[in-house]
């Protein structure tokens, strides 16, 4: 593919053996890592037969999302796409899921993967293109890194290489309904965490913001999600809090009762939807097959 870097580690060979590490450095996949305007991080990836399609990786989406358009060129039958009720971030709509025969990110593929078609017009990209999503269904098979560093998004199979970990904090966590989550301490008080890839910045909701004290409250604005509905959110800055065992300093996040944290049931409890600003410094990486964030 055009717009993928080939990965091609060099191989030690010590008396004509490879390694079990070497091994795993040879299925590691780089691609570059782009952004969309609203900080969405993206990747060019293959929906057979379509190629170089760009596809935003969301740890938080509990399948890929793409086009509508695509459905004609993706042949996919009329029996293997079927109509449902799907929770975006804020609100709830109907619409079309199906099978296709593969997915790849560089040389990772997956056969026979669920989608939602949907089309979300106002997030096309400058070159015309609606950017796709990439779920926790074909994540959750990878060790992933998002280097912001090299701009570069990183794959690796059966777990994550220890060279890409070494000298990162780690904090472990679970799967959960198809979600990443983790806990999180807010001046003594601890709370639930999903992380979500797809989300630019943090999000709160107003339970834990009615515990902090000293949070500096910014300007109101809107955000939109997968259904288009449009919830209010309001910038709050310097959110200080401990993700495992490590102290975090958020500059900027949001708050917001979002329709999905109802869904997830944090209508009321203190919640935590952890996006990417906070890691955009360095490398956050997912080791899925072993349950640990490293950052």
């Amino acid at each position: 593919m055009k717009q993928i870097i080939a990965s091609l580690v060099a191989m030690a060979l010590l008396g004509g053996c490879t390694t079990a590490q070497e091994l795993l450095q040879k299925r590691f996949t780089h691609l570059p890592m782009r952004m969309t305007a609203a900080g969405h991080v993206y990747v060019y990836g293959s929906i057979e037969p379509i190629q170089d399609y760009p596809l935003i990786i969301d740890t938080a989406a509990n399948s890929g999302v793409l086009p509508i358009a695509l459905l004609e060129k993706l042949h996919l039958s009329a029996s293997n796409i079927v109509k449902e009720e799907i929770q975006g971030a804020t609100g709830k709509m109907e619409m079309l899921t199906g099978t296709v025969s593969h997915i790849s990110l560089g040389d990772q593929t997956i056969s026979d993967i669920t989608f939602i078609f949907f089309d979300k017009s106002n997030s096309a990209l400058t070159n015309g293109l609606i950017p796709g999503i990439v779920g926790h269904n074909y994540l959750k098979n990878y060790c992933i890194e998002f280097d912001f560093n090299n701009d570069q998004f990183n794959l690796a199979e059966n777990g994550c290489p220890k060279h890409i970990t070494a000298n990162l904090k780690k904090v472990p966590f679970v799967i959960d309904d198809e979600f990443i989550k983790t806990r999180a301490t807010f001046d003594g008080v601890e709370v639930d965490v999903i992380l979500d890839s797809g989300a630019p910045r943090s999000f709160i909701n107003n339970a834990l913001l009615s515990l902090l004290e000293n949070v500096e409250i910014g300007e109101q604005t809107s955000t939109y999600g997968l259904t288009a509905h449009q919830q209010q959110r309001t910038e709050i800055h310097q959110v200080g809090y401990q993700l495992g065992k490590h102290a975090i300093l958020e500059p900027n996040m949001y708050v917001a009762d979002l329709s999905i944290f109802d869904d997830l049931g944090y209508q009321k409890e203190p919640f935590l939807l952890l996006g990417l600003d906070y890691f955009r410094d360095g490398r956050l990486v997912i080791d899925y097959q072993n349950g640990a964030i490293y950052f």
